[in-house]
């Protein structure tokens, strides 16, 4: 598959991923109120079972399943949820008893990620208030 074809079949699996995403979050969102992340939890949920389901089509098709299972993975998913990427990561990592690496992945996926937004919460503030008292 020539990279301009691969690059339109990323872009349109990844934006009806996005758009999934969001009909999906939304749905779970309006009768559950705004507490708990439940359309989230359950994108990241349905998002990693297809996943798994998707990989393991894929690794027993012969042919086109590359680019196929590409696009999917890539394209739909990484519009969908990039969440499912990280479960199968450590899922394999757990599979191949990679313990260290499966904990120091889920740390650093989870706490980092949530310090980093903190930081970078704090840096446009830093800056606000920098431009702020330039004026």
């Amino acid at each position: 598959m020539e990279l301009v074809s691969k690059m339109f079949w990323l872009l349109l699996a990844g934006g009806i991923g996005t758009v999934a995403r969001y009909v999906i979050t939304n749905m779970m969102h309006s009768p559950s109120g705004a507490g708990f992340p439940w359309g989230i939890l359950a994108v990241n949920v349905v998002g990693s079972f297809l996943f798994g389901v998707i990989w393991a089509i894929s690794e027993h098709w012969s042919g086109d399943m590359d680019q196929v299972r590409l696009i999917l993975l890539v394209g739909f998913m990484g519009g969908f949820t990039t969440f499912a990427s990280f479960a199968f990561d450590n899922a394999r990592l757990l599979r191949n008893a990679d313990w260290i690496q499966s904990a120091g992945n889920i740390f650093g996926q989870n706490v980092m990620a949530v310090v980093a937004v903190f930081a970078g919460i704090a840096f446009v503030r830093m800056i606000g208030l920098f431009l702020e008292r330039m004026n």
